[in-house]
């Protein structure tokens, strides 16, 4: 889910299709949004001003994710 701060009400809400999330990382420069799952699923979002809109699947791991990270260059995470 994504919060309005103003208006103090959800502005845009999402399924991850992995299970619960267990860890977020919003990328260097703001655009996107990685994702961690139950499932052992990494999902990249793209973040627009207007929504967050899939963009795509890693490949699954054996267990959950618990921690994600960005390269400061934004080419890389871990």
């Amino acid at each position: 889910m994504e919060y309005d701060l103003q208006a103090l009400n959800i502005k845009y809400a999402m399924d991850a299709f992995g299970g619960p999330i267990w860890s977020m990382a919003a990328s260097p420069s703001g655009s996107q949004l990685l994702v961690g799952c139950e499932d052992g699923s990494v999902k990249l979002f793209q973040i627009t001003p207007d929504k967050i809109q899939f963009e795509r699947n890693f490949d699954r791991q054996k267990s959950r994710i618990l921690s994600l990270s960005w390269h400061p260059s934004g080419t890389h995470i871990a």
